[in-house]
């Protein structure tokens, strides 16, 4: 719904509800900062490849993938299991998010926020901001009670926004990359 209370219907599914899938909601439009633009967001799940394909420009540059190709075939194959993504567009796509909803005696169920980009000449523009407040959106009506994510350590602005949206930094993340054994 936006400032004027008009809706633009799209389908919606949640995770786990298949049900859910032909169920009608709205795509969020969010007032964010602009110029020369129109500054309104519009923010909609994409379900299938014509709806991510777009996000491509936007993804591409973030993710260690070579090609459209290979973007395509890992969005096919993640949200084969689960990964929710969504997508910022302002007339053109300008950010992404996708998460997935999980569960652990930890965190209980929660959303493990994956991706958070945004093009780089519409940062600061609330953009990101928008996409968290959807992924909250999602997770409250998930029952989810965290949002949990991994940032690069190099990447003091992005954790700098973070911390500005309530998030902490409570852990370190490591890891390790598996070799074939026996070259097998």
């Amino acid at each position: 719904m936006n400032s004027s209370g008009s809706e633009i219907p799209h389908t919606f599914a949640h995770c786990g509800d298949s049900s859910a899938s032909s169920r009608k909601e709205s795509v969020k439009l969010h007032r964010c900062a602009s110029i020369d633009r129109v500054p309104v967001t519009a923010i909609e799940q994409l379900t299938t490849e014509s709806d991510y394909r777009p996000y491509y420009s936007v993804v591409g540059p973030f993710w260690p993938i070579d090609s459209k190709t290979e973007y395509l075939e890992a969005m096919e194959r993640m949200t084969a299991s689960g990964y929710r993504a969504f997508g910022a567009s302002d007339g053109e796509p300008v950010g992404f998010a996708g998460w997935y909803t999980m569960f652990s005696p930890w965190f209980d169920r929660f959303v493990w926020l994956f991706d958070l980009v945004v093009r780089e000449d519409r940062r600061g523009m609330g953009i990101g901001t928008a996409l968290i407040d959807e992924c909250e959106e999602w997770a409250r009506t998930e029952g989810c009670a965290t949002i949990v994510l991994a940032s690069a350590t190099e990447r003091s602005e992005a954790h700098r926004f973070y911390e500005e949206r309530g998030f902490e930094h409570t852990e370190c993340w490591f890891e390790k990359s598996l070799t074939p054994a026996d070259g097998g």
